[in-house]
């Protein structure tokens, strides 16, 4: 879990890589009270959206094509045969979950786009491509508890689009930490160096939010590349066990960062 305004990192317990994504949200705390909750489709359930409403927990999510929406007047539809621009619905066919829904259309090549990874992923799998599911290609639908009197559609979009920077924190820690890829050859030695990696990550991700937060106006990439370049002074420091050294490099660092260009 990845806090978008400070930097803060939140890791469930290693679990094996076949475990759902739903399995493994169940280990964490549920989020502050009034924080904003922002998770991918692989996160989607509506019990747990009502648990986060109970405990004053704010949330926006995409939907899947195959969810089923009530309305007002109580019957129930696939999402795909009924899309309004914004509306209160209750979701799911048996524990319903009332909540209000936004349906934009989406730009003719976006939408082609999405249609065309959706076929290659399903083709991987075997599978053809549905109607229902050619439709919300179309469209970006999102739900949330968020009130229409005080956040717009496109205020919803702009604020989920946040949500983007855990993938994009992904993409940094695979790259340019090598998390994504082992020489190992045995299980152990695969997760000692999975967590020699991961480590090396977090104490970067710390590093970098000497500037300030993830939503701060310099390149992540940038302050990560800086903070590499520091990291065997840092190192060294650490090693002689000197606290005066280790303020030292880390002061020089964020300087480094301050005077890194905005994006």
């Amino acid at each position: 879990r990845f806090d978008a305004v400070t930097g803060k990192l939140r890791f469930p317990t290693p679990s094996p890589a076949r475990d759902s994504d739903r399995a493994l949200i169940k280990q964490l705390p549920p989020p502050p009270a009034r924080s904003l909750r922002l998770a991918d489709l692989g996160f989607f359930d509506l019990k747990r959206l009502a648990e986060d409403t109970n405990q004053n927990v704010f949330w926006i999510s995409r939907v899947p094509a195959k969810l089923t929406v009530r309305v007002g007047d109580g019957h129930r539809r696939s999402l795909a045969q009924w899309l309004r621009i914004d509306a209160t619905v209750t979701l799911g066919a048996k524990d319903g979950l009332t909540c209000r829904l936004v349906a934009v259309r989406t730009p003719a090549e976006i939408a082609a786009k999405r249609l065309e990874r959706l076929r290659r992923a399903l083709q991987k799998k075997g599978r053809t491509l549905s109607e229902r599911q050619r439709t919300m290609c179309e469209w970006t639908v999102m739900i949330t508890n968020l009130g229409a009197d005080r956040f717009s559609a496109e205020q919803l979009w702009v604020l989920y689009r946040v949500r983007w920077q855990v993938e994009l924190l992904f993409k940094r820690w695979k790259s340019g930490g090598g998390l994504g890829t082992s020489r190992g050859k045995t299980g152990n030695r695969v997760l000692c160096e999975a967590y020699a990696k991961l480590l090396a990550m977090v104490i970067q991700n710390w590093a970098t939010l000497l500037h300030g937060g993830p939503l701060s106006e310099v390149s992540p990439t940038r302050a990560c590349r800086r903070v590499r370049w520091w990291s065997a002074r840092l190192a060294e420091a650490l090693a002689a066990n000197d606290a005066a050294a280790v303020l030292q490099v880390l002061k020089r660092l964020k300087g480094d960062l301050d005077g890194l260009p905005k994006k």
